[in-house]
């Protein structure tokens, strides 16, 4: 959760470092994989799902603190730039 939200505040400073985090994100994902490929179970993958029910509390948690997150910095963002603009005269 704290890379996603690291993500999301990296977009909104400079878009090209929050780009360049989710690829690293998607790279270790992918490593982490190949490098597990061996110890695989598609069982336990599904044991994993169905125990999401389980945690459903935490994961409307962490959804809610996304939605939050992405919220909050939409509006500092808005105000930001309307601060910026009429400190530049308006243009």
């Amino acid at each position: 959760m704290a890379v996603v939200g690291t993500i999301r505040v990296c977009a909104y400073v400079t878009e090209d470092l929050s780009r360049d985090l989710a690829k690293m994100l998607s790279f270790g994902v992918l490593a982490f994989v190949i490098i597990e490929l061996s110890s695989f179970d598609a069982s336990d993958s599904l044991d994993i799902l169905k125990q999401a029910d389980d945690n459903r509390e935490a994961i409307l948690y962490y959804l809610g603190f996304t939605i939050a997150l992405e919220l909050a910095l939409r509006i500092v963002s808005g105000a930001v730039t309307t601060i910026k603009s009429s400190l530049s005269g308006g243009k």
